[in-house]
């Protein structure tokens, strides 16, 4: 409006020349590339591009009628009000009124026949006549089921749209102001101004197209058959007002009932049951709690708008940090939405792919892999293997994967998803920095540590930028980065950025939320790590009585750290208070976790730790045994875990005069480390000098005095194992 105003016209509105920008963190679109644009009086500038008889300016599919006339006509501003109209089409329907690639294909001449005498159908006929999936597609990107988008089009939108592309320009709306009067007019439920063309009009129109077959009958069949339409088409026109008036007015009824019921529940939510009670001492979780348990009375005559209301409740909880507390709400959205709608339909899956992920948060680890692997299948299907929720639903499995040691998966599946979410999206776009640091976990799970570093760092340079620093994404980007400063051994790094983490999330989640003890676990093993085993000590109990306190005894993160407080008390010479912890640890992960978790095994590995450290070698000798079998199994034997545990073992065979398997456990554990670490890594040195002592200790000098001298000439000290707390 502002451009006509001006005395200029666009003449090429299309969705590539529409820029949307964040101002004050709200959405403004802008109009740009003013490169055809036309001045009505004068010069636009020294070099006015003019209309010419036969020159083609402009995008075919939101050319104005007038436009592909190519005959001289004036072109006034109306011709972009018949552009705005396509572009309103487009955003309604997912593609312009003519398929443009059919358009470029035709020709010149067909493309001017089509643009000024074909009528294009109105947006809830085009949706109606997609195909099932398309019209799936197109109704979740637009927040919508399918039946109630073809609904919500029809009528009001559909007028006024089709009036913007009247091939006759006199009957558009005659101003940009005008068109967005009557779309404002629509949103707030008033009456609009657009109308369906009247029958005489239609009849006019198919008189110019067929001028030879209306020549051709006789006056009075002429005026026989147009009484005819008229009277026809007006009984139609009445006969349509009144359904859809009917239509509107029992929408509105249910719309009207379903916010009464919202309303008057959140009302009685918001209600202290105790009016003495201050209402500025009332918690969230409170809250929250008491409208849980007040959907199962109040709405059970309205199962949708309840179901909806848990769903919200639940994401709440989840917001929150009180998964455990979503959990009810979002199995019980589940199973309505599978009686009522079955598995295939979107809501459904949004409310399987929820579930998975607050069972994944509570250590139901099996349930929601379980979950997820039913619904990647189901997504694809139904959305298409392209569509955003399918890729959440990949990203997501590679999750549950990585949870149980399906390393190799896992990082399958996140390289497709970083490569479908870069096609789709900018690369400066929040899901694609997402995946990036996710790959880069999968990285350092398979020792590829010089590819996680780099694309640590392009991602955390690229959040800052576009997000900030205190937004959550870029908090996870700076603490990948120190992950992987971490495993190429810029330790001191590594523990500064997990400073700034931990400062991070405390301000932004608050002291006791989930992110912040992950990041508070992480901080303490890098005190470790450097040497500062006090400063880890404390930190790592802080951790634990937070756990215990805000997830529970048996959450598998409150069992993590009670590993890895039992691992610095070992170290801090605690042995009784690290043998009593981590027996307990080691029970609890066999009762939530099962036998085969990676928790599991790395607590029989810190019991076993305990026992030796006692004296107790024969029942840490036994537990190890135990332990490399599953992780072999588990975890495949060039796992980095399993080649720790081999060397756990062939120490307690060592330990209790078992020299020959000893021997044989060192000789494994080298061939190993020598291909996953390298020929000069330290811990491949430490496994080199204890094989060395076993064949010196068997008699085999020769051997023995091969590697000795192997050892020295790479100048490395005797490294004993490198051993640490987990880090999450």
């Amino acid at each position: 409006q502002h451009a006509h105003q001006k005395g200029i016209i666009h003449r090429d509105i299309k969705p590539s020349n529409i820029l949307v920008t964040l101002h004050d963190g709200v959405p403004v679109p802008k109009v740009i590339d003013f490169g055809i644009a036309k001045a009505t009086e004068g010069r636009l500038t020294e070099h006015t591009v003019y209309t010419q008889i036969n020159q083609f300016i402009g995008t075919p599919a939101y050319m104005s009628p007038e436009q592909a006339q190519l005959s001289g006509l004036d072109i006034d501003t109306r011709s972009d009000i018949y552009s705005l109209g396509v572009l309103l089409y487009e955003l309604l329907t997912g593609s312009p009124p003519f398929d443009p690639h059919l358009l470029v294909v035709e020709g010149i001449d067909s493309i001017r026949r089509t643009i000024r005498e074909i009528e294009p159908p109105c947006p809830s006929t085009r949706l109606s006549t997609m195909r099932r999936d398309t019209l799936t597609t197109t109704a979740v990107q637009r927040g919508a089921e399918s039946v109630d988008l073809v609904k919500l089009i029809r009528g009001d939108l559909d007028w006024i749209v089709m009036k913007c592309l009247e091939k006759d320009r006199t009957r558009r709306f005659e101003t940009a102001n005008g068109l967005a009067a009557d779309i404002k007019r629509y949103l707030n439920n008033e009456p609009i101004v657009a109308r369906p063309p009247s029958a005489a009009y239609r009849l006019q129109k198919a008189f110019r197209r067929h001028k030879l077959a209306f020549a051709a009958a006789s006056l009075l069949a002429a005026v026989l058959v147009l009484g005819i339409v008229i009277s026809t088409m007006e009984a139609v026109r009445a006969k349509r007002a009144e359904r859809l008036a009917e239509q509107r007015r029992a929408e509105s009824d249910k719309a009207r009932a379903e916010a009464e019921a919202v309303s008057a529940f959140m009302t009685q939510v918001f209600q202290s049951p105790d009016p003495s009670q201050d209402g500025r001492k009332i918690t969230v979780a409170e809250t929250l709690g008491r409208a849980a348990k007040k959907l199962e009375t109040t709405l059970t005559n309205q199962p949708d708008v309840m179901a909806r209301l848990q769903a919200t409740l639940g994401a709440t909880y989840r917001a929150l940090g009180l998964t455990p507390e979503a959990i009810p709400l979002e199995e019980k959205v589940r199973d309505y939405y599978v009686a009522t709608l079955g598995k295939e339909d979107p809501k459904t899956l949004m409310a399987m792919h929820n579930l998975a992920r607050g069972y994944d948060n509570v250590g139901r680890r099996e349930e929601a892999l379980k979950l997820r692997e039913e619904v990647l299948p189901l997504r694809r299907k139904v959305l298409g293997p392209e569509h955003p929720d399918t890729l959440n639903a990949m990203n997501n499995l590679a999750l549950s994967y990585a949870d149980f040691g399906r390393r190799d998966e896992a990082l399958q599946l996140r390289e497709e998803v970083l490569a479908l979410r870069r096609k789709i999206n900018a690369p400066d776009d929040p899901n694609v920095l997402r995946s990036m640091i996710n790959l880069g976990a999968s990285y350092d799970s398979v020792g590829r540590f010089a590819e996680s570093e780099k694309l640590s760092e392009e991602v955390l340079v690229i959040s800052r930028k576009v997000l900030g620093p205190e937004h959550p994404d870029a908090i996870a980007a700076l603490s990948k980065l120190a992950d992987s400063y971490d495993n190429v051994g810029r330790k001191d790094e590594g523990l500064k950025l997990k400073e700034d983490v931990l400062t991070l999330r405390r301000k932004v989640f608050g002291p006791e939320h989930p992110e912040t003890l992950k990041a508070m676990n992480n901080l303490a093993v890098s005190y470790y790590q450097v040497g500062r085993h006090d400063e880890a000590l404390k930190l790592m109990a802080e951790v634990l009585d937070l756990r215990r306190k805000i997830l529970g005894l048996e959450h598998p993160d409150t069992l993590l750290a009670m590993n890895n407080l039992g691992f610095l008390y070992n170290d801090a010479g605690r042995q009784e208070d690290a043998l009593k912890l981590n027996e307990e640890a080691l029970a609890l992960c066999r009762k939530v976790l099962g036998p085969k978790h990676p928790h599991t095994l790395n607590a029989m590995n810190d019991v076993a730790a305990s026992y030796d450290k006692a004296g107790r070698k024969d029942e840490a000798l036994k537990l190890r045994e135990e332990a490399l079998t599953l992780r072999l199994k588990v975890l495949g034997p060039e796992d980095p875990n399993t080649l720790n545990a081999t060397f756990d073992l062939a120490s307690s065979y060592q330990e209790v005069g078992r020299q020959e398997e000893a021997l044989k456990m060192w000789e494994e554990a080298l061939t190993l480390s020598r291909k996953l670490n390298g020929p000069e890594d330290s811990f491949t040195v430490s496994v080199m000098t204890n094989l060395a002592n076993s064949y010196t200790g068997l008699g085999r000098k020769d051997e023995a005095h091969k590697l000795q001298e192997e050892v020295l000439a790479m100048n490395h000290k005797h490294d004993s194992k490198p051993s640490t707390p987990a880090k999450q």
